[in-house]
């Protein structure tokens, strides 16, 4: 039986990298990929993107597949998978905040910093993606946070 809700956030980028500013992310299906199978969520967990050197966040997304290991197939037509070679399929949330993320001013570390202030007994705590891990765990209040953060700007 499944428990509580699981949420993520989840770097997305190069470190050290050329923003895109014109990258989209207003597909219906979000690629999500990971360096190690040991962060990966789960099918219906979700999952907040954000761009690494940049810190917006991207998408919300909800994971609609278990993990899938790249091809050689794949690794040679982009070789930056060998780094990343597992993935999920995530159904995008708000395809309209993807598509104009770069509009908006959503950052998960501000958001964090006024949320724990708030909510000091809240035990996220989002420094290892600071220093390489894939994805965090966050809670669903930090979550909610972020989702009203994104919604607001409509």
């Amino acid at each position: 039986m499944r428990g509580k809700l699981k949420c993520w956030l989840k770097p997305i980028g190069i470190p050290r990298s050329e923003v895109n500013l014109s990258e989209r992310f207003d597909q219906d299906l979000i690629r999500v990929d990971f360096a190690t199978i040991k962060t990966i969520p789960d099918v219906k967990d979700v999952i907040f993107g954000y761009r690494i050197d940049d810190g917006r966040l991207l998408y919300k997304a909800v994971c609609v597949s278990l993990p899938t290991k790249v091809t050689g197939k794949e690794i040679a037509i982009d070789r930056w998978r060998k780094g990343w070679p597992v993935y999920v399929m995530a159904e995008n949330l708000n395809p309209d905040y993807g598509r104009s993320w770069m509009e908006y001013e959503v950052y998960p570390w501000k958001l964090y910093r006024d949320y724990k202030n708030l909510n000091p007994d809240d035990t996220t705590k989002l420094g290892s993606v600071q220093y390489g891990a894939g994805a965090v765990r966050i809670s669903e209040g930090f979550a909610s946070c972020i989702t009203k953060a994104m919604e607001g700007l409509d």
